[in-house]
């Protein structure tokens, strides 16, 4: 399990994700101007790469799991090459 202090960065840098746990689709908000190049990626917990995606601007956006096995997720977002933090998404 990842300490919580990871998931803390995301809400420093204004990232939000809800629901979670989710049925499908997650929600991606921001609450502050992101500057530069952002990138998410969520893993399966055995490592596989679900979805890879890059972002031109921090527009609220959706992110449909509906086709992924019920369990557990990791999403990271990275601004840059920086990492901002990385959270747990469970599918139910």
């Amino acid at each position: 399990l990842l300490p919580t202090s990871i998931k803390k960065n995301l809400l420093q840098h204004g990232i939000q994700i809800f629901p979670n746990p989710t049925n499908g689709i997650i929600q991606v908000s921001f609450n502050k101007p992101l500057v530069g190049n952002l990138n998410y990626t969520i893993t399966a917990i055995d490592g596989r790469i679900i979805q890879q995606r890059s972002l031109r601007q921090n527009a609220n956006f959706s992110i449909d799991l509906n086709n992924e096995n019920k369990g557990m997720y990791f999403i990271q977002f990275k601004q840059d090459e920086n990492i901002l933090g990385t959270t747990k998404i469970i599918v139910q």
